[in-house]
């Protein structure tokens, strides 16, 4: 064993010579510039396609600018939501849309909704690049790593028009899992016995008690410190009292929050919680299964080529706690994501930011070895040829699918059919419409929707969305009735985005109306929205 850790010394210490003896391409002051640039690119394309359209993609954008201007208006999150199922109570998480909400002081919220997040997912170029830098010890290696988090697909493509809390929670994910070995590096160094620094460790308790009031991905955290310690102890490490201490503590915290949060939802909901109380018609929906050819692109081929090339190599060649450690946020998220416990989207933006932190193990040894051949001189254009297949690789399939997420965007015309709701309308009265457009419907229409997509605290939210369903599907008029009269809808809105989603040709409602026009009358139109006012009743025997 003594033999074992003198060996695993003595690599450290010739790949430490070898990489002061390396000859950088750039010095700091260089690598400082280019990685303040890659922020301000990254920054401002975000920025070009968030504001090449006025509105946001994503039901859930609206619900929580709604939350925004609630608390910009009243210092106090929409706990007793009037408009959402004509009247429920929110399961909120309130610190995103607390820190968004500060902005409105200087801003106006939609203009808040298109700048801050974006700005928040920038952020996480300096949080890898840091983290990237302390593991390799080679400042290049990170700057190559920090592009590639800035250009992971789903990343870019998920958070950019969205108002989406990941913005902020993947940044501070990362930067927790640095504070975490950097925490134990503190207490096991020469100097810790007389000058005891415990300032990561610190951090890394108070960050995560805030991302539990952010985003459930904390429960991610914790279980990849399981397999971290699993996998420390199956290669015969030690894992540092800190390190355990930390672990439990914040499980305990964890479990202590997750109670009061969730208690009434455990209460009314069950085990049905940890699927967020989601219809089974469209669970599969939220918690897709994994697919290879759509894993691919959505991460990038080459992190996740040559990440998967580093896993091998710390599993079954080199160990490095800190490596296991990413290597342990890989197989929870892809744990969590088999077992149906984790969106496909979360786990897949986990995942691309850990293989881009390892991918740069690659680039470190890559250019080491350059270093002792006769194509040396030639370091300059191999970094450039890395570049240019990074760029190919992963940044055109980022704007890509960022171009095909900016499609999805709510249009002008549903806007304006929204706005007339609002001014042609009376408050108390319902608006029909698919249930991911229930949260634009209580944003921008401000009226009562049948569904939306927030399922906490509704009771049989399958037999709601069933009933909805039938709704645009059913030929009985009589059942389209009663139906109707069910959830007193005094409005039907008819999107062509919900047609494409339903799968019809056309609304079958269309041709009920026309054979009953004393019961429906359309009030407005436009190219991709119809409006009707229903005006029947059924009488019960």
């Amino acid at each position: 064993m003594q033999r074992k850790n003198n060996q695993k010394q003595e690599e450290k210490h010739r790949s430490r010579e070898s990489l002061e003896k390396r000859r950088f391409l750039f010095d700091q002051r260089w690598i400082t510039v280019l990685l303040v640039f890659v922020f301000l690119l990254t920054f401002g394309i975000r920025l070009y396609y968030a504001f090449s359209t006025d509105t946001f993609t994503g039901d859930q954008a609206y619900y929580h600018l709604r939350q925004i201007e609630q608390i910009g208006e009243t210092f106090k999150p929409l706990v007793e939501d009037e408009l959402s199922y004509q009247g429920r109570t929110n399961l909120v998480q309130p610190l995103y849309d607390y820190v968004l909400a500060f902005f409105t002081l200087f801003f106006s919220p939609e203009f808040v909704g298109k700048l801050i997040p974006n700005l928040f997912a920038s952020l996480l170029i300096f949080v890898v690049y840091f983290t990237t830098k302390d593991l390799t010890g080679d400042p290049e290696a990170a700057l190559v790593s920090a592009f590639i988090s800035g250009f992971i697909p789903i990343f870019f493509a998920e958070t950019i028009n969205s108002i989406s809390p990941y913005t902020l929670a993947i940044p501070l994910f990362f930067y927790m899992v640095y504070c975490f070995y950097k925490g134990a590096e503190e207490t096991t160094s020469p100097l810790a016995e007389k000058h005891p620094r415990l300032r990561y460790v610190y951090q890394f308790i108070f960050l995560f008690f805030l991302l539990t009031l952010l985003n459930n991905m904390t429960l991610v955290l914790l279980l990849a410190l399981v397999v971290y310690f699993i996998l420390l102890k199956l290669e015969k490490l030690k894992a540092e009292p800190i390190e355990k201490e930390v672990f439990l503590f914040c499980l305990f915290l964890f479990l202590w929050v997750q109670l009061i949060m969730y208690k009434k939802a455990f209460l009314m909901h069950g085990l049905g919680v940890i699927w967020q109380n989601i219809p089974e018609q469209i669970v599969d929906a939220y918690f897709r299964q994994v697919d290879l050819a759509m894993i691919i692109p959505l991460i990038g081929i080459i992190p996740l080529l040559y990440g998967l090339y580093a896993i091998s190599h710390y599993l079954f060649q080199t160990k490095g706690k800190k490596e296991y450690l990413l290597i342990a946020l890989i197989f929870a998220s892809g744990g969590l994501l088999w077992a149906r416990l984790i969106r496909l989207e979360l786990a897949l933006m986990i995942i691309g930011v850990a293989l881009s932190i390892l991918f740069s193990e690659l680039y470190k040894s890559t250019f080491l070895y350059i270093e002792k051949t006769r194509f040396s001189r030639l370091k300059l254009m191999v970094w450039m040829g890395f570049i240019l297949v990074l760029v190919a690789f992963t940044t055109i399939p980022s704007l890509y699918f960022t171009s095909l997420s900016m499609q999805d965007a709510l249009s002008q015309e549903e806007v304006q059919a929204l706005e007339w709701i609002e001014k042609n309308t009376r408050k108390n009265q319902v608006v029909l419409g698919a249930p991911r457009e229930g949260h634009s419907i209580a944003a921008i229409a401000k009226r009562k929707n049948v569904m939306d997509t927030n399922f906490f605290f509704i009771e049989n939210p399958g037999i709601i969305f069933d009933d909805v369903k039938d709704l645009f599907y059913t030929q009985n008029s009589i059942v389209l009735m009663k139906r109707l009269q069910k959830y007193k809808v005094d409005y039907l809105y008819l999107s062509q985005r919900s047609r494409i989603f339903y799968g019809l040709q056309e609304y079958v409602i269309l041709n009920t109306a026309k054979r009953q026009p004393q019961c429906f009358r359309r009030v407005y139109q436009n190219q991709e929205v119809s409006i009707f006012k229903v005006l029947c009743k059924v009488r019960e025997l």
